[in-house]
């Protein structure tokens, strides 16, 4: 594991001849995200026929209105699209979810934290989010 930040790498190439990473290994990297993301199993509408669903990064984020959401939604894409990996995402009116997990493998691997890192950074660029209130 390198020791930049995951904001300051860049996503490797990713067969599906490599292993999904474990889930000691997930939860040692959701720890070092900041946000909050969580361990979820991938969305119901692009499940493979496989009998095994694994988990993917999870995140909800809000915003003031439905034009704001659609804009962070679009920058993400466009940020996906220089990385190279690809999240699903739902816009609804006033928030976005992402779903961050590798395709090629059905699993997670470092790209999809190096790109949630990346989605946590755009965010906080974007107008009309709506950072959640900190606990008191």
């Amino acid at each position: 594991m390198s020791s930049q930040p995951l904001t300051a790498q860049k996503c490797e190439p990713c067969t599906k001849d490599l292993p999904a990473m474990s889930q000691d290994e997930a939860r040692k990297l959701l720890s070092d995200l900041a946000g909050k993301w969580s361990l979820s199993p991938q969305p119901k509408t692009l499940l493979s026929s496989k009998a095994t669903h694994p988990d993917a990064l999870h995140r909800t984020y809000k915003f003031k209105d439905f034009t704001s959401a659609q804009a962070f939604a679009n920058d993400l894409g466009a940020l996906a699209e220089r990385e190279g990996h690809h999240p699903a995402i739902m816009v609804e009116w006033g928030r976005v979810t992402v779903w961050w997990w590798s395709h090629a493998i059905n699993g997670l691997h470092k790209n999809d934290f190096v790109m949630a890192a990346k989605t946590e950074e755009l965010v906080h660029q974007a107008e009309g989010y709506t950072p959640p209130k900190p606990k008191a």
